[in-house]
């Protein structure tokens, strides 16, 4: 996947880490129509519930119906929420603890879809970069692209 796609697609099952692209194939693979069908196939949307609106939308759109604008745009307010909450506590309680071992500190994080940047303190180690990027695609979604955003100088 290239950058773009990252930036396009989003988490859509934030318990599970299941992207919206993920659903888009097997629904199509699979021929997949209903809620159950997906939860059956991929586990997305068996906890929480928060993302049966996204993939309602995926399905809706899979039968080449139109999806309204206003519950699109509501359904990314939520992901987008959504997302930043879980990505939230996988820095809080995991990256964070995990950094100071190493005196790193992790000054924040930003995302774009299925793009997340960890903005560090300073530049640690290949090994940790590597670590917390594996990390945050085995707890948050494997899809993700994760960059570490350094210190100027």
């Amino acid at each position: 996947m290239d950058a773009d796609q990252h930036r396009r697609g989003r988490i859509a099952c934030r318990c599970r880490g299941v992207a919206d692209f993920r659903l888009r194939e097997v629904v199509t693979q699979e021929r997949l129509t209903t809620l159950a069908d997906v939860r059956g196939a991929t586990g997305a949307g068996v906890d929480c519930e928060t993302c049966h609106p996204e993939i309602e939308e995926i399905l809706a759109e899979a039968r080449g119906e139109t999806v309204d604008r206003e519950v699109r745009s509501q359904n990314r307010r939520t992901c987008n929420a959504e997302t930043r909450a879980r990505l939230s506590e996988w820095v809080e309680q995991v990256a964070v603890p995990c950094l100071a071992e190493f005196d790193v500190t992790l000054d924040g994080f930003s995302f774009d879809g299925l793009a997340v940047r960890l903005r560090l303190g300073r530049r640690p180690d290949e090994g940790i970069l590597r670590l917390l990027a594996d990390g945050l695609r085995a707890e948050v979604c494997p899809d993700l692209e994760v960059e570490p955003v350094l210190p100027r100088g």
